[in-house]
């Protein structure tokens, strides 16, 4: 039977297990340009912003204030249009309330190179200049600008950064602060609802907890926490979460019951938080067989979406899929390309693959012709 892939779907999956595979590393920020002219900021609003509500009581404004600790450039937040609404004003209204009261002041050289840039962008200027490049991020900023102040100033260009004073600080960290402790307590009642195995309740905790917070998402594509998936509902966490504890990946298979308990515990707290953080495996925590912790755990995770993917295809009455491989794992590279039944589809992640860092195979929809 002649058949033809159906591009949306397939490339659809194709792209959620690629999102999927880097749910570990962090998001990398874009490298800023090194012109001062393509990298000047807009002027800061000169007319008077009326005072609203105290904005030391709005978790939004505290959540934004601590993105300054470290210096952070205006241009990174005050055209951000999508925070208004929970600011309940501009962003770049909130920075000059910062500013007005005090908050805020100029970053130093050090601090503003270290915000701008990365730390294989400061090794490179520095190893122009011939410095040594050991260290951590501050002492290459620190370095540099105390070696070469008019470089410094040229890469800064027309940048604007800003960090905390002391008064900020204290202010930025007492929120950090309480924000971990909400974030504790309710972590600490996911545990023992998933050691229960009541996964509604697990569920509900998370979702309360996330509507508690100012931006759900966090401030920007640049945050330290990236999620790997889409969120989804109540209903289908907890069929995720059912499947998490009910079934084992066939690349799995081999871990001992009680190493399995403890990535079966990772994977549904990651699934509910989207936040790799949250992960408590042990450093010396091992898996004993082929694959790391975070890979085995990331296993879990592709084998939920294969078992939601066939029971969407089934539901828009698609019979037949592709197997898509991703990886040089002969197991792997073997399916690449057949075309199955929905019944007669091989187990995703594939339980033969040899890949140190798990397999990254997934279906999608075909049509046949006609």
């Amino acid at each position: 039977m002649c058949c033809r892939e159906k591009p949306c779907p397939a490339a659809a999956e194709k792209r959620k297990v690629v999102v999927m595979f880097d749910w570990f590393r962090r998001a990398k920020k874009t490298p800023p340009s090194f012109s001062a002219e393509s990298t000047r900021t807009k002027a800061m609003p000169t007319k008077q912003i009326p005072a609203r509500t105290d904005w030391r009581n709005s978790l939004a404004h505290l959540e934004l204030l601590t993105r300054f600790l470290n210096g952070c450039a205006v241009s990174q937040y005050d055209q951000a249009d999508y925070l208004t609404g929970v600011l309940k004003e501009p962003p770049a209204a909130a920075i000059k309330r910062f500013l007005q009261d005090g908050m805020l002041t100029p970053a130093s050289p050090s601090v503003a190179l270290c915000s701008l840039l990365q730390a294989k962008e400061l090794k490179a200027l520095l190893k122009q200049r011939g410095i040594k490049v050991s260290g951590t991020k501050p002492e290459l900023a620190a370095r540099l600008a105390e070696i070469d102040i008019a470089g410094t100033l040229e890469v800064i260009g027309g940048r604007i950064v800003y960090q905390c004073t002391e008064t900020a600080t204290v202010l930025a960290h007492d929120y950090i602060r309480e924000q971990a402790k909400k974030r504790n307590a309710a972590h600490q009642e996911i545990v023992a609802a998933l050691q229960k195995r009541d996964f509604e309740k697990a569920a509900r905790i998370e979702d309360l907890f996330a509507a508690s917070q100012p931006f759900a998402g966090g401030l920007s594509d640049c945050d330290a926490n990236i999620s790997y998936e889409l969120p989804c509902d109540i209903a289908t966490t907890v069929r995720k979460l059912n499947t998490m504890f009910s079934e084992t990946p066939g690349i799995l298979r081999n871990v001992e019951p009680a190493r399995l308990e403890v990535l079966r515990m990772v994977a549904a707290e990651t699934l509910l938080w989207n936040d790799r953080d949250i992960l408590t495996l042990p450093d010396d925590f091992e898996t004993g067989i082929h694959l790391d912790p975070l890979s085995a755990v990331r296993m879990f995770h592709f084998f939920c979406i294969y078992k939601e993917n066939l029971r969407s295809y089934a539901d828009a009455g698609i019979e037949a899929v592709v197997w898509m491989a991703s990886g040089p794992c002969p197991a792997c590279q073997k399916l690449d390309g057949r075309i199955f039944r929905i019944t007669k589809v091989p187990e995703v992640p594939c339980p033969s693959c040899i890949n140190p860092s798990g397999c990254t195979c997934c279906i999608g929809a075909h049509i046949p012709e006609g």
